[in-house]
């Protein structure tokens, strides 16, 4: 079966096109065409935000990414990360992971932090120790307890400090202005008699 040269170039276009847009899939994703990598292993609480694909950095520089993301089969309480590390990046002992964000609602990624210098690596297959952070829905909604108690607060204050109690307030503060005047009246002709005594004792 012969195909006309239009149906050879459209064959073509589609052909490209397709691999065009399979490598830019690739490049969202965190991969890179050709690259292999190691694969590591994490157990988090929460993953809230990550998805396979998802960048991971060591130390702010892009070293991987997420390959899988699953319940832990030993323990359904926790979820298992598994980290591709591009071959020939070397994963120290001491190295923890946490989930981060680009700023407060940017992209999510796994970040990688040495949390103690060592010179032995870990290698390829083992469990890398995470260290869990509070998630930004956890933050704002501490930040929504902290201002509805301070509106409480807020609310007591006014309940106390109305017209009344203001004029309490200023009339104890008028006495004791009266109270501190009288007290200073009382020092000098203390000071004053002191001094009477003095010079009679001298005579």
């Amino acid at each position: 079966m012969k195909y006309k040269g239009e149906e050879v170039k459209a064959g073509l276009i589609i052909l490209l096109g397709v691999s065009i847009l399979g490598a830019f899939m690739i490049a969202i994703g965190g991969g890179v065409l050709g690259q292999k990598y190691d694969i590591y292993t994490s157990y988090f609480k929460n993953t809230t935000g990550l998805n396979p694909g998802s960048p991971v950095k060591l130390s702010g520089l892009p070293i991987g990414r997420v390959m899988d993301i699953s319940i832990s089969p030993d323990d359904n309480s926790k979820v298992k990360l598994s980290i591709g590390i591009n071959q020939g990046s070397l994963i120290y002992q001491g190295t923890k992971a946490s989930i981060a964000r680009t700023g407060l609602v940017g992209d999510t990624f796994l970040l990688l932090e040495l949390d103690r210098a060592s010179s032995k690596t870990l290698p390829p297959g083992s469990s890398i120790p995470v260290k869990e952070s509070m998630e930004l829905d956890q933050i704002m909604a501490k930040a929504a307890e902290g201002v509805q108690a301070l509106n409480a607060l807020i609310e007591r204050v006014n309940l106390f400090v109305n017209d009344r109690s203001l004029a309490k307030i200023n009339n104890i503060l008028d006495n004791t202005d009266l109270l501190l005047a009288d007290g200073t009246k009382a020092l000098k002709q203390i000071d004053r008699q002191v001094g009477e005594i003095s010079q009679v004792l001298k005579s």
